[in-house]
């Protein structure tokens, strides 16, 4: 999946070091608290190893998840992003319209 983005976005290589972990793969209108709990423990537990966290999330639950982690964080120190993110598809969809222009 980092490879599908790298090739995407080469761009990104130049300016961090990107590590991928999928928390879970699943539409985010199904992303509740079981799911909230199982994020916060994988940002808490890699929280030594990195500088930063960017979390990208489907749209539908994005606010309440950002809330959530935001609780069960307290205190994290560390950015956590979250953003929004359309399928691969539409980014190289729209790559290949503003590379024609």
């Amino acid at each position: 999946m980092l490879n599908n983005l790298l090739n995407v976005v080469p761009e990104l290589n130049e300016f961090a070091n990107l590590h991928l972990k999928v928390a879970y793969n699943k539409d985010s209108s199904r992303v509740g608290p079981k799911e909230w709990v199982e994020l916060a423990k994988l940002l808490h537990n890699n929280r030594k190893h990195y500088d930063a966290f960017l979390v990208v999330h489907g749209t539908d639950t994005m606010a309440y998840t950002a809330s959530a982690l935001s609780l069960m964080l307290l205190g994290f120190r560390k950015p956590i992003v979250m953003t929004g993110m359309a399928p691969i598809r539409l980014m190289l969809a729209s790559k290949l319209k503003l590379a024609s222009l």
